[in-house]
């Protein structure tokens, strides 16, 4: 995997910053950047329009400040060579616009704002942005990421998991860090399971929970190996499988591990529908203080 160019959202906030130096000189320090804010559309009172006291366009004024700033952001990722952009529109349009244009790779942006409150991305421009975007998208850390080596690849899909895996394995080589790669059994999948196991045993009343906990854990762990696919450093993965709600468990590693970074999927839905993020996904994406990164699966 190569990333030749990714899109850098930035709305000048100090987690923008954080998340832009981070991509820029941990995540792939040989990449084409694209800088790029977005000036939100202006909806003046109609009474003012009609009475011709509004001026199509931004202020020129504006846009040059914003671009003064995208200049200066670049110097100090040493990118002085970056490529910069403001537009005017709806922040996650301009840099999903921006990423097809450019056929970037990936899109980064930090989390809105500095506050820490469970729905920090409900709403936003981080929010909208995951749910549209047709390449992969990296949500910055709340909390501060330097040294962290570690990547949590947290698989809920079967389809998605050589695209997770592989991405996980970049970010993780790149950081010369480790992969974690997790599977929650979730609970309703897991008693379903140990009926037909129970099932299977001819009514063997000593084939105890225990006993279907171990062989659940085995063919789980069996099935994370196979997914590993040829091509990815076995050396740097660790396997983890446990039992309990996805969003819960993919989250109570992350305290324990501190990574860098979390990779999950996101399924493409057909024309036309609406995008709706899966319910572990939303959790995760809400709730980490560390870096997520959401690869579409289409």
């Amino acid at each position: 995997m190569q990333l030749e160019t990714i899109v850098l959202g930035t709305d000048f906030s100090d987690t923008a910053t954080r998340t832009a130096r981070w991509v820029a000189t941990r995540m792939a320090p040989n990449a084409s950047l694209i800088l790029v804010h977005a000036l939100e559309p202006n909806t003046p009172p109609a009474f003012l329009v009609g009475a011709g006291l509004v001026t199509e366009g931004r202020d020129s004024g504006t846009r040059g400040q914003c671009e003064d700033q995208l200049r200066e952001l670049a110097l100090s990722l040493g990118r002085d060579g970056a490529r910069t952009e403001v537009r005017v529109g709806r922040a996650h349009d301009v840099m999903s616009e921006v990423a097809t244009q450019s056929h970037a790779q990936l899109i980064a942006v930090g989390p809105h704002g500095n506050r820490a409150h469970r729905s920090l991305l409900l709403g936003t421009t981080a929010d909208s942005l995951v749910r549209s975007a047709k390449v992969p998208v990296l949500i910055g850390p709340r909390a501060r990421i330097s040294g962290k080596t570690r990547v949590l690849a947290a698989l809920t899909d079967s389809s998605a998991r050589e695209q997770v895996i592989a991405w996980a394995a970049f970010v993780a080589t790149k950081l010369s860090g480790r992969v974690t790669v997790l599977h929650a059994l979730e609970l309703a999948a897991y008693s379903h399971a140990a009926s037909l196991a129970a099932a299977h045993a001819h009514g063997d009343e000593s084939l105890e929970r225990g006993e279907i906990d171990v062989m659940m854990r085995q063919l789980a762990r069996h099935w994370l190996e196979e997914s590993v696919a040829s091509g990815i450093d076995r050396s740097i993965i660790d396997l983890a499988v446990e039992v309990g709600d996805a969003a819960e468990v993919i989250l109570s590693y992350a305290a324990k591990q501190g990574p860098a970074l979390i990779v999950l999927g996101r399924h493409e839905v057909a024309r036309g529908l609406p995008v709706r993020l899966g319910r572990t996904v939303r959790h995760v994406l809400h709730a980490s203080r560390c870096g997520v990164l959401i690869v579409p699966i289409s």
